[in-house]
């Protein structure tokens, strides 16, 4: 698995704590990186970044109050690094949810394509997407770095799709952004759960795959031009 350097975060090690005075064979706690940074993943989420207790999460995962910080350095430190660990899982997920047909698919088909994975990776990866919500409400250095790493790499090659899809006559001209909002959109009942199953009297029970399916068809379908025979 390809493990990603950030801040203080050169390799992949096991944070081996103080020995455990209750485990009888006196064997250290052993914690690997990507425990600890599922487990910041999810702190984060919760708290958001100020109220984050560095100290708490080393707490929780029966490390001492030090362990954390002395292995990932500042808590900014520790928040990109948790960052990165969120997209690697986040791009795991959109490996496994885009079907490689066995002919090339067109253009419309892989715009498509791309809306109905992020959707679904976005199912995989609510933690993430809460943390990006709650930085995306103010300008800050934290999400400079989720833009940087998370946002530009993918609206860039999308700009690239739908400037020749338009360019091709098959879509009305859009922008990067409002695409990406669409498909955020689309993707909010995962991360707003609560909001959500409000609309369950509604609308009835909640299904993910039927929702991901039919956004994405929605969104393909609005921009989509219809020629008529006669032009």
């Amino acid at each position: 698995m390809q493990r990603l350097s950030i801040g203080r975060r050169v390799a992949s090690v096991d944070v081996v704590d103080e020995p455990d005075p209750q485990n009888r064979r006196g064997r250290p706690r052993l914690r690997s990186d990507d425990v600890i940074l599922a487990a910041a993943l999810k702190a984060f989420a919760e708290a958001g970044f100020q109220a984050m207790s560095v100290r708490a999460l080393s707490a929780s995962l029966g490390l001492s109050h030090e362990a954390v910080g002395q292995r990932f350095g500042s808590k900014l430190d520790l928040f990109h690094a948790t960052i990165e660990y969120g997209m690697t899982q986040l791009h795991a997920s959109l490996e496994a949810a885009v079907h490689e047909p066995a002919v090339p698919v067109n253009d419309l088909a892989l715009l498509r394509e791309l809306l109905r994975a992020f959707m679904i990776g976005a199912t995989a990866n609510p933690e993430l997407g809460r943390i990006i919500n709650q930085e995306s409400l103010t300008a800050s250095e934290r999400l400079d770095f989720i833009v940087e790493r998370a946002v530009e790499p993918g609206v860039r090659p999308l700009q690239e799709l739908l400037t020749r899809l338009a360019d091709d006559g098959h879509i009305r001209r859009t922008t990067a952004r409002e695409v990406f909002f669409l498909a955020q959109a689309g993707a909010a009942p995962f991360t707003l759960v609560g909001l959500s199953s409000a609309f369950d009297n509604v609308d009835g029970p909640f299904h993910a795959e039927g929702h991901i399916e039919q956004v994405a068809d929605l969104i393909v379908g609005g921009l989509t031009i219809r020629h008529t025979s006669g032009g």
